[in-house]
């Protein structure tokens, strides 16, 4: 899915990889939704069923239960796609202050992120994995290029810790407006 990226991959590799999206599902999962702006809770049934997974992988918000549950039951938790803009308020802060040194990993899609919030929360940038997001080429068709047009980029997302120096260096002549 595109929620979990290499989630296919690693199931062709032999890995048993299961998939759970119950952030709003099971018995609370209405309640865990009006909170989800103050706190991220998971499902009770994912946390019961921790002792099975050898690592836990969280797309996009940070879990404190979550990461404490985890560290309870020994089981290894790495954070994927989850380092945005720097949190403001101050719960998110405290969230982060936890789960950034108690996670196993943080996986991230921009070496911006890294710098930032590595430099923020005073952790070494070894804590961050960078992994390019990758697009199939083979897909698209190549599009004849005029030479007379400065090009044109045009970046959309939610990744406001994307390097754009690395996207306009693959558009020599384009400037950032």
């Amino acid at each position: 899915t595109d929620r979990m990226y290499g989630l296919v991959e690693l199931r062709r590799s032999g890995h048993d990889v299961h998939f759970s999206d119950s952030r709003f599902g099971g018995r609370f999962g209405k309640a865990r939704k009006q909170v989800r702006p103050f706190v991220n809770l998971p499902d009770l049934d994912a946390v019961r069923h921790l002792d099975r997974d050898d690592v836990v992988v969280v797309k996009d918000e940070f879990s404190s239960a979550l990461t404490a549950a985890c560290l309870a039951r020994g089981t290894r938790i790495v954070y994927l796609d989850a380092l945005f803009r720097l949190p403001r308020r101050f719960w998110r802060k405290a969230s982060a202050r936890f789960n950034l040194p108690m996670a196993h990993g943080h996986v991230v899609y921009s070496r911006e992120q890294i710098a930032v919030w590595a430099e923020r929360y005073g952790l070494p940038e070894s804590r961050f994995t960078f992994l390019p997001y990758c697009i199939d080429m083979s897909f698209y068709q190549a599009a004849t290029r005029r030479e007379d047009v400065t090009p044109y980029v045009l970046s959309v997302g939610r990744d406001t810790g994307r390097s754009f120096d690395t996207l306009l260096a693959t558009f020599p002549g384009a400037t950032m407006e």
